[in-house]
């Protein structure tokens, strides 16, 4: 145990020291290399913040996307990757930051953004107070007690039927979309590196983008790094 501890903390000053130095490139090949010494989470972070100091934007998204994922949900994950975005919308690179949302998709994407773990305390907070209404003997009537398990099962159904048929992916670099799933289809539009979509479909290794609604077409599973 003493060794392997040696081991990882030796590891780790060695990656420190590649950070301080600004070797960047040997930072992220020594970090893929030693994955296991850390989280899941706290390594893809731990890696989107190497992307970000290199300006590799796209990359950084992904990584950030995967620490949230993963359910490292620390301030410092939603902090650099809301940087990321807005210097991506700066640069005018990924489409779904810049593009007009329909109001449905505005709040999908809220309903996404927020942890499942928020929707679970509150359908338990309406337990909880449908309880306590019992305990002090106020009699609950019938469309009392329909207007509560709809307030329990809501929001756990809110956070699980908007998105769980969705899968989500982030172009790394410009992307072909067209409008069928094969290269003989015209191209519809170029994806812009770090554009994050969801898709509902796949048809042999290709995705249909689903939402936003206004970058819908096919696209080359390859293309994207999905998550």
């Amino acid at each position: 145990m003493i060794n392997q501890d040696n081991t990882i903390n030796s590891t780790l000053k060695s990656l420190e020291d590649l950070y301080l130095e600004k070797k960047y490139d040997a930072l992220i090949d020594n970090l893929i290399e030693h994955k296991n010494v850390f989280y899941t989470g706290h390594f893809h972070y731990n890696l989107g913040t190497v992307y970000l100091k290199k300006g590799n934007y796209p990359a950084a998204r992904y990584q950030f996307e995967m620490a949230l994922k993963s359910n490292f949900k620390r301030q410092e994950v939603f902090h650099n990757l809301k940087f990321v975005e807005e210097s991506l919308k700066k640069s005018k690179g990924a489409d779904d930051l810049i593009i007009h949302k329909e109001i449905q998709e505005v709040v999908f994407d809220y309903v996404e953004s927020v942890p499942f773990s928020y929707y679970l305390s509150l359908s338990l907070f309406f337990v909880v107070v449908f309880l306590i209404l019992r305990k002090i003997r106020i009699n609950a009537g019938l469309t009392l007690k329909i207007f509560f398990t709809f307030l329990v099962i809501f929001p756990l159904g809110l956070s699980y039927f908007s998105t769980n048929d969705l899968g989500h992916a982030i172009s790394l670099k410009e992307v072909s979309v067209k409008e069928g799933p094969s290269d003989i289809y015209e191209e519809i539009y170029r994806m812009s590196p770090g554009t994050k979509i969801m898709f509902n479909k796949v048809k042999d290794q290709w995705l249909y983008i689903s939402r936003p609604s206004a970058l819908a077409g096919w696209v080359k599973k390859e293309d994207l790094a999905t998550f």
